[in-house]
């Protein structure tokens, strides 16, 4: 599989050789500079916009022209092309083998950039990404998703992906989901009591409760994540 890097105009040359070297060692991966000079549309920009300096990176499946009439879509559903699994667990085909391989070369490519010699033998768990592109794509009321004690999806199947403004509290925004997610992804386990005590909680995390089982028993576990939200505002406000 073909893929392409975009970066921004400060992004140094040795980190793109970098994630090149780590792309080719996947055996169905192959990574090409873009010759697009400018960034496709991607949160990147945010950044940029704030410092011309920043040096970032966007990976895509194209090289100078973007074609997909579903992206963004309120047809952008995994529905929509025979995507379907019957568990958290299974595959959705060649889709999630695909993420794995990204995944792998890019964890790589940030241990790398980290200075670490010793690379663990999985970079990615294959079960755990699964169930992520489970909860995004087929079911939002998903296995994961109901561990957490204070959240409750109210509609199974998926939700859509249009291009819009949503609120946290919305009941079918796939924007809560996806923090979840993320909090999941990058969740720590502390106290119980920093979740019930709000003088306990730093500002810089979200707290949240997760029922986990263990030998039979279900128990609520607390966690923290650095995730934050800013408000979206129109650039024609700006």
């Amino acid at each position: 599989n073909q893929y392409f890097l975009h970066h921004s105009h400060k992004f140094p040359k040795e980190l793109a050789k970098v994630l090149t070297t780590s792309f080719s060692q996947e055996s169905n991966l192959n990574l090409s500079s873009a010759s697009l000079s400018q960034l496709p549309p991607s949160s990147l920009k945010s950044f940029i916009r704030q410092s011309s300096l920043y040096p970032g990176v966007v990976f895509s499946d194209y090289n100078d022209t973007f074609n997909n009439a579903f992206y963004g879509d309120s047809l952008d559903l995994a529905s929509r092309f025979n995507w379907h699994d019957d568990a958290d667990g299974s595959t959705m085909g060649n889709y999630t083998a695909r993420l794995k391989e990204i995944s792998r070369a890019i964890a790589r490519s940030v241990l790398q950039l980290s200075n670490v010699t010793k690379l663990p033998s999985s970079l990615v768990d294959p079960t755990t990404l699964d169930m992520y592109a489970h909860c995004i794509l087929i079911d939002a009321n998903c296995s994961l998703i109901s561990q957490f004690s204070h959240f409750k999806v109210l509609k199974s199947g998926p939700f859509g992906r249009y291009v819009s403004i949503y609120g946290l509290s919305d009941a079918e925004s796939i924007l809560p989901i996806v923090r979840h997610l993320f909090g999941h992804v990058l969740r720590e386990k502390v106290e119980n009591d920093a979740c019930k005590n709000p003088n306990a909680k730093d500002a810089a995390f979200i707290y949240f409760s997760l029922d986990v089982a263990s030998t039979g028993n279900v128990t609520s576990e607390c966690f923290r994540s650095p995730i934050a939200f800013t408000s979206a505002e129109s650039p024609a406000f700006l």
